[in-house]
């Protein structure tokens, strides 16, 4: 079982409201050629201020360092982005997200998990396509029915909900979803017929997800509970 990443120390990060001057924006740069790689999109760089871009790369670099080491098959890590609320830490996740997907021939990143309290999964998504609207690349963006989930789940919904669960794991992009609704499918409870747990075991949990983002990370403080649990059985590293 994979055990959360904690960092010992957090970068302290600056806030501003001064816009950032900087029109391209890389990630990474290239060991051999010097080249910069990594392109983050200019729609999106046009409203980063400086505290958010070095937040930015701060993820990238603590969850994948770099491109080399993705091309080695290096398995990544984890960070925590943490600031006062109102800085923008929406923005910069979008950013690394669509920097990552509309580049997954070279990040081999496809899949993203984002999960949420279930009252602001609306905005998640209203955010994204706000911020992603004039992007080159578009990215798709998945989400559940989220009626009943603290009750039995009837065999229609459960089947609707593997359909989209295994769309997004085709296809690639964004899955939004609740907390509670992941803990309950991801344990396999009250799942009819029972031969899908195992389909949505392998969405989920193994391998899952290429990235998983914890929005309101401290919902997961308590590492007793079982959506703790559910969470540190997810395959991936980056997190």
């Amino acid at each position: 079982m994979l055990e959360p990443y904690l960092p010992e120390v957090l970068p302290i990060i600056e806030p501003t409201n001064q816009i950032s001057s900087i029109k391209d924006l890389y990630l990474d740069v290239d060991t051999k050629t010097k080249k910069p790689i990594l392109k983050v999109d200019p729609a999106l760089v046009r409203y980063l201020k400086p505290h958010q871009i070095e937040g930015l790369n701060f993820m990238w670099e603590s969850c994948f360092e770099s491109v080399e080491m993705i091309e080695k098959d290096h398995k990544g890590s984890g960070c925590i982005l943490a600031h006062c609320m109102g800085l923008g830490k929406t923005l910069q996740v979008i950013a690394l997200i669509h920097t990552l997907l509309a580049n997954r021939s070279i990040t081999k990143i496809s899949r993203v998990l984002v999960l949420i309290p279930k009252n602001v999964q609306t905005n998640w998504r209203q955010e994204i396509e706000r911020w992603t609207d004039e992007c080159r690349a578009s990215i798709n963006i998945y989400e559940l029915v989220n009626i009943k989930e603290t009750s039995v789940f009837d065999k229609n919904l459960t089947k609707s909900r593997l359909k989209e669960l295994e769309r997004w794991y085709k296809n690639g992009g964004i899955f939004l979803m609740g907390y509670q609704l992941f803990s309950l499918m991801a344990q396999g409870k009250n799942i009819k017929p029972t031969s899908l747990i195992e389909k949505f075991s392998e969405c989920l949990l193994s391998p899952g997800p290429d990235l998983i983002i914890c929005d309101e990370g401290h919902y997961l403080k308590n590492q007793e509970t079982a959506l703790s649990r559910q969470v540190n059985r997810v395959e991936t590293r980056r997190r």
